[in-house]
């Protein structure tokens, strides 16, 4: 819903901008410039308690870094730092879909054979959707959820 909310606040402002537009198109637009920006804010203020999830490697007990990058690092209740390679991190809707990409890794990402854990996350910033993930500009991890690694790496290997 906020990618279609703030894709309707682009348009009012390119409406705006428009010098074509009437005076009560213009008058109109702002009108919906203005509650299209309270929607975003009140989504926005929710996503603060929307959980998110993402797949990470596991280095450790407690350590947890990018399988892609193997250098970001995601430690419980600090938000993310990109690493040299990396510019935000893709994170999942639900549990299931997370579940479901554990296995779904390039093979020359850096932590490729590490084990994988799935940590609730909380994103922060702006964010776009990018090959089917949500993609923040960085996420606090929560707490990390238990999962059946082995089953889903049998299948994997």
């Amino acid at each position: 819903m906020e990618e279609s909310i703030a894709r309707s606040e682009r348009a009012l402002r390119k409406c705006l901008a428009d010098s074509s537009a009437s005076t009560a198109e213009l008058r109109a637009a702002k009108v919906e410039l203005q509650n299209a920006g309270q929607v975003l804010a009140e989504l926005r203020r929710h996503r603060a308690h929307s959980p998110f999830f993402k797949v990470v490697a596991r280095r450790g007990a407690g350590e947890f870094v990018s399988i892609y990058d193997g250098a970001t690092r995601y430690t419980l209740g600090i938000p993310s730092r990109p690493g040299s390679t990396d510019d935000g991190s893709f994170v999942h809707a639900t549990l299931q879909e997370a579940a479901g990409s554990v296995a779904a890794f390039p093979r020359h990402s850096a932590a490729w054979s590490s084990p994988r854990a799935i940590l609730v996350v909380r994103g922060h910033g702006s964010w776009k959707l990018r090959h089917g993930k949500i993609f923040f500009e960085s996420v606090t991890p929560l707490q990390e959820v238990p999962f059946d690694t082995d089953s889903r790496l049998a299948l994997w290997r």
